[in-house]
């Protein structure tokens, strides 16, 4: 009987056991050694508990993907239940009831073992996933460098665009200074087939160099033309001896099979002019325009306070830049933003600094007042190439003017992006917009004003523009007062200027000559002719221009002579710009004002639609506006002047030049001749009858004999500038401008003739144009009044 008990509770536990089995979840692992048979005759009662779990290891390290198995040991040996359950802390490995572990993801996470009959009793192992080493594939095909695909859609947009340049075959750049960026796009992918940087691929590049000879054929060129500097990087960088030459460069990643190699998709090629100059990459390498550093002692304008120079120094040391080196040409390479990071900290205002001023709130962060961003004062000439790139200092913080604790955060004129106190400045092949748009309104800014692009110095030689695009600066360009006896020769060829706060250009006592040039819509003149009367000295300078020899009748100083030669000069003003309103010129703005409304009278400033309705142009007043070309002011005021003060506009049509030389003596005939003019065009019989009992003329065909006989003429061409100094008390005319008379006649826009100007004039004054309709942006006609003359011509009046 005692033998058949113990059978029967054998069977009885070895069921109970079976049973705890299946219901455990996960399902418990045995240990290493559960095949082990224990003692048939153990009870329930002496079943033997676990003492400890351990694992084979603590820590594992696996790359993502790989498997190991963790081994378990559950002490006693002849503990009752040696079964455990495995648990992972993250997904990033997982583990099975065997203690099999698989790395998922780059990451890590803790494998436990626990006890199935006492889960105090575990461990656990630290298990990380690296990334396997990749294997890299590479992917054709290669394409050029960035900044050279941006360079090829530069060039692409056509000339008759605003983003357009005139010349756009002069080539890509390169400069021997520093060196070049070769390295092609492509790219490569690790073994999984995910993206990777480009960087990582593990070849040397391979590079072949070409010069064209004297034949036009491009050859293998000589390796004392080159060097390679970082095979990796690209950067190849040319010899002094290669300035002046131009090369192809094809550049073939490395590594490739021979397959690959020979596929054409797998290779580019760069062509480029190495000239002497500096390759910029970045807007903080255009610090080099700047030579202030090291030198604290020079006397600059007002505003560049002491410090300034070791300011440059540190922020150049701080970029990675050399503050010993002066470049004289620097070159674009790709497009760049300037922000007022791009610039030391003490070039703008502090919250100290700003809450010694009237409004602190629009002062501080701002540029402080009178600052040359980049100031060059060399005697050498400083070129800026573009290389067909966009300049954008948009971004720039409004300049807030005053000084002494007086700043008000109102507009500003007197701080340059570039200002050039000795030598010379060339910039070409450049498309720059500055942070001065023309405001239509006054209420379109808070406060106007902005940077000027270029301003030059008292000692500067030469400033000349080649195939520039410009706007939105404050001035585009300004020539200062010259303290020496060569005047300033001002030249621009084949530009484009637009929409600018104030004008294009400032000529102040130099010798502009545009040409071949677009330049529309600012919120001023298009150019500004001032004077310079210096008190200090007797010298009586000869000047030199681009038109011959100038006398200056003037004791003292000197003059300027502008010349527009074949350009297209659009410029509707209606006198409520910002400009207007904002620079309250002494005398100035209300006549441009009082002019506007004059034109009103004698022609219609206004656009009509096909059923002959007035259409009020943009925001201005459809009675009030006109095409403003050129202001030219005096030395002694701004505004209207009888001083002496010569000087000359000329406007250039090919085929016809018409000649406004200030300069000429006016005798007393021609005095008289002006008076008679004058009153004769004013149409006023009470004053035409005044002048004939004056003179003695007993009709008005006898009065206008008499002026003519004294010099008066109504031909264009053959008109003497003195009668209209004579009109104006022998001073130069205040005004060089002109009329917007538009017609639309439901397709075109054309200029209207002014057929109502001068109803009093002869048929063969030159105010009645013989054709109906004047269409070519080139065509112009003139209209004088009390000295000033009106230059008339088609406009854009979309």
């Amino acid at each position: 009987m005692k033998n058949n008990k113990m059978f029967t509770l054998l069977v009885l536990s070895v069921a109970a056991l079976t049973a705890a089995s299946c219901s455990c979840s996960p399902q418990p692992t045995p240990t290493s050694d559960s095949s082990d048979t224990s003692d048939t005759s153990t009870t329930s009662e002496e079943s033997v508990p676990v003492s400890s779990v351990t694992l084979n290891k603590s820590t594992l390290t696996l790359e993502k993907g790989a498997s190991e198995k963790l081994v378990v040991t559950v002490l006693p040996e002849n503990a009752s239940n040696r079964n455990v359950t495995w648990t992972s802390s993250s997904a990033d490995v997982t583990v099975d009831q065997e203690g099999n572990v698989k790395a998922v993801n780059v990451g890590s996470a803790v494998i436990t073992a626990k006890s199935v009959s006492d889960p105090s009793k575990t461990a656990s192992c630290t298990v990380t996933v690296t990334a396997p080493a990749p294997v890299y594939s590479f992917l054709g095909p290669v394409t050029k460098k960035q900044s050279f695909v941006d360079y090829a859609a530069n060039i692409a947009v056509p000339s008759t665009s605003s983003e357009g340049y005139f010349d756009r075959e002069q080539g890509y750049s390169v400069g021997d200074d520093n060196p070049v960026n070769v390295k092609p796009v492509f790219e490569i992918v690790d073994e999984n087939f995910d993206p990777a940087d480009q960087d990582l691929w593990d070849y040397d590049f391979e590079y072949v160099f070409k010069v064209k000879n004297d034949s036009g054929l491009y050859v293998i060129a000589d390796e004392s033309l080159y060097e390679v500097t970082n095979n990796r990087k690209g950067d190849i960088k040319f010899s002094e001896s290669a300035v002046g030459k131009s090369f192809k460069v094809s550049v073939t990643p490395g590594g490739l099979d021979a397959e690959e190699k020979a596929d054409p998709d797998n290779t580019v090629t760069y062509s480029f002019n190495v000239i002497d100059g500096y390759n910029v990459y970045s807007a903080k390498e255009l610090s080099y325009l700047d030579d202030r550093h090291g030198d604290n002692s020079y006397s600059w304008a007002d505003g560049d306070v002491a410090g300034w120079a070791d300011q440059w120094d540190a922020f150049k040391e701080a970029n990675g830049l050399d503050k010993t080196v002066n470049h004289k040409t620097l070159i674009l390479h790709q497009n760049i933003q300037i922000t007022k990071d791009d610039f030391p900290a003490n070039f703008l205002y502090s919250e100290e600094e700003a809450a010694q001023t009237a409004t602190p709130e629009k002062v501080v962060g701002t540029f402080k007042d009178y600052i040359a961003l980049y100031a060059h004062q060399s005697e050498d000439k400083l070129t800026l190439n573009g290389n067909y790139f966009k300049l954008d200092y948009s971004q720039i913080p409004l300049i807030t003017r005053g000084r002494g604790g007086k700043e008000t955060g109102d507009v500003n004129s007197h701080s340059e992006l570039t200002h050039i106190y000795k030598g010379s400045f060339d910039v070409r092949n450049l498309n720059v917009t500055g942070n001065a748009p023309k405001a239509i309104e006054a209420v379109d800014v808070k406060y106007g004003g902005g940077l000027m692009f270029n301003k030059t110095g008292h000692y500067t030689s030469k400033v000349s523009a080649y195939n520039l695009l410009a706007r939105d600066c404050f001035i585009t360009f300004m020539s200062e007062k010259l303290y020496t006896e060569t005047p300033l020769s001002f030249d621009v060829l084949n530009s484009k200027f637009y929409n600018n706060y104030n004008c294009f250009f400032y000529n102040w006592a130099g010798n502009l000559h545009v040409k071949d040039s677009i330049m529309s819509k600012c919120g001023g003149p298009i150019a500004i002719t001032d004077h310079w009367i210096n008190t200090d000295t007797e010298t009586e300078y000869e000047i030199e221009s681009q038109l011959g020899d100038y006398p200056v009748y003037t004791p003292n100083g000197r003059t300027s002579h502008t010349v527009f030669e074949d350009c297209v000069l659009d410029n509707l003003v209606a006198g409520s710009e910002a400009w207007f309103v904002q620079f309250k010129l002494t005398g100035l703005v209300p006549q441009i004002k009082t002019l506007s409304d004059l034109y009103y009278g004698l022609g219609k400033s206004y656009v009509t639609d096909a059923d002959g309705k007035a259409v009020a142009m943009a925001s201005a007043p459809a009675a009030s506006f006109l095409n403003l070309i050129t202001v030219n002011k005096s030395a002694a005021a701004e505004g209207a002047t009888n001083a002496n003060v010569c000087g000359s506009v000329e406007i250039i049509r090919t085929g016809k030049s018409e000649v406004f030389d200030y300069s000429q003596p006016v005798t007393a005939e021609l005095q008289s001749a002006a008076e008679i003019q004058a009153g004769l065009q004013s149409g006023d019989q009470a004053i035409i009858a005044a002048l004939c009992e004056k003179y003695s003329c007993a009709s008005v065909e006898e009065l206008m004999a008499l002026a003519q006989s004294l010099g008066a003429s109504y031909g264009a061409d053959a008109t003497n500038h003195a009668l209209l100094r004579g009109a104006n008390n022998l001073g130069a005319p205040v005004f060089e401008c002109g009329g917007e008379f538009a017609y639309f006649d439901g397709t075109h826009k054309y200029l209207q003739p002014l057929s109502n100007a001068n109803p009093s004039a002869p048929s063969t004054d030159p105010l009645l144009p013989t054709s109906d309709f004047i269409t070519k942006a080139t065509d112009t006609t003139t209209l004088y009044y009390n000295g000033m003359l009106v230059l008339l011509g088609v406009v854009d009046v979309a």
